[in-house]
């Protein structure tokens, strides 16, 4: 029997540790000041009551543990645009259609909650994944020390 993994949001009850972790496992290859940069953003999303504009912590669960988190948040130019920031999941089951899951299952609640077009910022290495469920390209931006790339969705 096949367990169910939930997209929900992730609340202040939650580890902020485990969430930096996990995003620290999965982040670039220059780590410097990561952690910390990571606690602040983190921290600033995570809230009783969920905000767009600051941004809305999600997390992929099974059995009460935590596979994957991302940040939703209100784009700052447009309105009619959310991005979704920090995707982290578990470096042991990438791969393994746990990404496709959570981002399938964050369309989901976006298309639900606010039906808006959404924008990401890929690496080299993530770029193949985006474009596997969905997303296009837009800008890349170049001359930097690691390829950077801007995807984007629209959810009908």
């Amino acid at each position: 029997m096949k367990t169910k993994f939930d997209v929900k949001i992730i609340t202040p009850t939650t580890s902020i540790d485990e969430i930096v972790e996990l995003s620290y496992l999965s982040g670039p290859s220059n780590k410097k000041n990561y952690k910390k940069l990571m606690l602040g953003f983190i921290a600033n999303s995570l809230s009783v009551s969920p905000d767009l504009d600051k941004g809305i912590v999600y997390g992929l669960y099974k059995d009460g543990k935590l596979f994957a988190s991302a940040r939703i948040k209100q784009d700052e130019y447009t309105s009619s645009v959310v991005s979704i920031e920090y995707l982290a999941v578990k470096p042991e089951y990438k791969g393994k259609g746990l990404g496709t899951i959570f981002m399938k299952g964050l369309f989901c609640e976006i298309k639900k909650r606010w039906k808006k077009k959404v924008v990401m910022l890929a690496t080299g290495e993530s770029k193949v994944f985006y474009e596997k469920i969905g997303m296009k390209l837009f800008s890349e931006l170049k001359g930097l020390d690691y390829p950077r790339y801007y995807m984007y969705k629209l959810l009908r």
